[in-house]
């Protein structure tokens, strides 16, 4: 069950590292305005999604990326319940 998890969180985690990158404007459209160097913010959260995904499966900062991966999800939780609104 573990690896399930640990495939399915890496998995969302790359795609989404990715598309930071990929589609950088999108990722800015969902940002409030009032958030400054929205840009910035953009690439670092794509980079420290990239560096969570392998982490996941790097035994020896597995239980880190881990805990970077739920305080990741608790950070922008929300910014997409702004979304919503």
């Amino acid at each position: 069950m573990k690896n399930v998890a640990r495939t399915i969180f890496s998995f969302a985690f790359l795609l989404s590292g990715i598309a930071h990158f990929a589609s950088p404007k999108l990722f800015i459209a969902l940002m409030p305005r009032e958030v400054p160097n929205r840009k910035f913010w953009v690439d670092s959260s794509g980079v420290v999604e990239l560096l969570l995904a392998a982490g996941l499966w790097l035994q020896p900062v597995r239980k880190l990326a881990g805990w970077g991966t739920i305080i990741l999800m608790i950070l922008f939780t929300p910014i997409h319940v702004y979304d919503l609104m």
